[in-house]
């Protein structure tokens, strides 16, 4: 549980401590913010409850290598990380198409103060989802 305490903590550090966080990412009010917390420690605890119904773990077994059967667990890892990097990419051009037609609606002209802010934002929200996709999926293979 603390581990998910710390996550949600991760988030507000991100959401309160980056310049502008409530602007581009929210602004959590008391509700989401206390439903969020209970949703961390909810994650926590079921990762720990995962963790301690291993059978590693409840026999006191340790493995001693990563690898246990090489081919299988690197073709299942490539699987893996090939349809993690291709759902990223689509995330990011669906992403990057609903920011287009939202611009578009919104119809801000890129001269204007606002119309750059915009854009601004849109590929910053862009550049972080593709840096935290590829990160998160990268380690699979």
């Amino acid at each position: 549980m603390a581990y998910g305490v710390g996550i949600y903590l991760c988030l507000l550090g991100t959401i309160y401590l980056s310049p502008q966080g409530t602007l581009y990412l929210f602004d959590p009010s008391f509700f989401t913010g206390t439903m969020g917390l209970i949703g961390h420690v909810v994650y926590g605890a079921v990762l720990g409850l995962c963790a301690l119904t291993s059978p590693e773990v409840s026999l006191g077994e340790r493995r001693r290598g990563l690898i246990v059967d090489r081919r299988f667990q690197l073709s299942v890892a490539l699987a893996v990380g090939s349809v993690t990097l291709l759902l990223s990419a689509v995330n990011l051009v669906a992403f990057y198409n609903f920011f287009a037609k939202a611009e578009r609606l919104i119809g801000l002209p890129l001269e204007s103060a606002e119309g750059r802010a915009l854009a601004s934002a849109t590929r910053t929200f862009l550049t972080v989802t593709a840096v935290t996709e590829l990160s998160s999926s990268a380690w699979w293979p």
